[in-house]
């Protein structure tokens, strides 16, 4: 005797119901299936499956917070999937590993799935404008990323202590998008050695991705501006570049953030 069953066209309510942790990564990285990838030692494959939709992986595998594994159902049985941790493992292993033909990995270029078109400027060579960068190149277009630093890397590399962010990581990322597609003016302030004008008579387009070194705090809090009071992210980004920052015997520390510690 035959059974019937009812097919049911899948709709974006199964994947948040049955694969929470996709859904939760704010590009939906397919981190189950990486996840199995890694579990069978296919740790290459894995490794491009995390990297498909995010050029920043390795970064991401070292200071994401990780809403995947806050949405991960394997903590109704005891606790979550370390994801994060996985994807570090698999960008250090990639990078680090040494294959058969005593070749070491070299990340494959990302498709370009769109014809030539014009040309883009991107203000800014953080992890926004790279990402921005990246994906202009894969839909064709021709890439300019300027920064006023003299690496690229923005707030990834100037606002994370390399303790926390190893600047090796970061670079892993950046090398994996610099192609012929997409290159990088760096040491070039735009409004000072370049201006917006000129960007745009110059470009079809012009993208701007300029930093987060000025903290945006609530109103609430008042005297900011009071000698001896300084941002967190303002004291990393001076300490990067190796300006002198002037403290007292004593400091308090407000707050318990990354940064901060």
């Amino acid at each position: 005797m035959r059974e019937l069953y009812q097919v049911v066209e899948v709709g974006p309510s199964w994947y948040q119901d049955n694969i929470p942790c996709q859904e939760a990564c704010p590009v939906k990285t397919n981190c189950r299936g990486y996840l199995n990838l890694a579990a069978a030692g296919e740790f290459e494959k894995a490794w491009e499956l995390a990297l498909d939709p995010n050029p920043m992986a390795s970064i991401c595998g070292s200071v994401c917070a990780a809403p995947c594994e806050t949405a991960c159902r394997r903590k109704e049985v005891d606790k979550p999937l370390s994801i994060r941790y996985v994807k570090k493992f698999l960008s250090d292993w990639t990078h680090a590993s040494v294959r058969v033909d005593g070749h070491s990995y070299t990340q494959p270029p990302p498709p370009v799935i769109g014809p030539p078109r014009g040309r883009v400027a991107v203000v800014g060579a953080g992890c926004a404008g790279l990402s921005a960068a990246s994906d202009l190149a894969k839909l064709g277009f021709g890439v300019s990323v300027f920064d006023a630093l003299d690496q690229a890397g923005g707030t990834a590399l100037a606002g994370v202590p390399p303790f926390r962010l190893p600047r090796e990581v970061i670079d892993r990322d950046i090398n994996g998008i610099i192609n012929e597609n997409v290159e990088l003016r760096l040491s070039t302030y735009v409004g000072r050695d370049v201006t917006l004008k000129q960007l745009h008579d110059e470009y079809d387009a012009v993208l701007v991705t300029a930093g987060c070194f000025e903290p945006n705090y609530p109103a609430e809090i008042k005297n900011l501006d009071t000698d001896g009071v300084m941002a967190g992210i303002v004291f990393l980004e001076r300490a990067y570049r190796g300006r002198p920052v002037e403290v007292g015997k004593s400091v308090v520390v407000l707050g318990a953030h990354r940064d901060r510690a």
